[in-house]
Formats: C-alpha cells, structure tokens, sequence
C-alpha cells in the first residue's frame, strides 16, 4: 500500500489532535477545599485524591473532614448546632460550608 499525501496529512493531523486532548486533559486545574480558620486559611486538601476521612485541630477548633468523588463534607466538628454538619457535600461552585460559632469555613476552588 503506497501512502497518498492526502492520508499522511489526515495522519499528521489525528496525531496532534489526540495529542492536544491529552494536554487538555493535564491542563485543567484540579479542585481543592481550603480550610479558613478565623479568616486564615489553615488546610488546603486536593479533591482529586483517594476517600477518606481527615481530623484536624486547629485554632483550639477540633474537626473532621470527609472527602468522596471530588466533593468535601464537614463529619464531626466541636461545635453546639451541628449546622455545618448537615451542610453535607460540597463542590467547586457550591456555597462553602460555615461553622459561625467555631468562625470556621470551608470552601471549593480551582487549584492549580
């Protein structure tokens, strides 16, 4: 089989479109949840990790963290009313989990 020209250029041209999505694919920024603690942020933990589960003290503020399929939830958290608790998963977009009493909060961003 004698390769036209024609087909060289649709080769060369599948070759660097493939190419280009997988760069694509590498240059999207990942998702981190970042833990604030009176107005600083205290944690940063990446989205796109295994599940599990992650207890921290910080600012005399006992808490733990619970990441699944790139979302974050607040478990268990020192804290009287629970309502960040019952906040359940969040995600990149979504309102940030607040614990008032502990001036704690958890939010999602695009990392890098």
């Amino acid at each position: 089989m004698r390769w036209r020209m024609g087909d060289l250029v649709l080769l060369f041209v599948g070759i660097i479109a493939a190419l280009f999505m997988l760069d694509m694919d590498r240059g999207f920024d990942k998702s981190v949840a970042i833990v604030s603690v009176r107005g600083e942020d205290v944690r940063t933990l990446p989205l796109d990790a295994p599940d599990g589960m992650f207890t921290f003290t910080d600012g005399g503020v006992t808490y733990t963290l619970e990441r699944k399929e790139t979302a974050i939830a607040m478990a268990v958290i020192d804290c009287p009313d629970q309502i960040c608790v019952r906040t359940g998963f969040i995600r990149d977009g979504h309102i940030p989990i607040a614990c008032l009493p502990n001036r704690l909060i958890v939010r999602v961003e695009k990392g890098g």
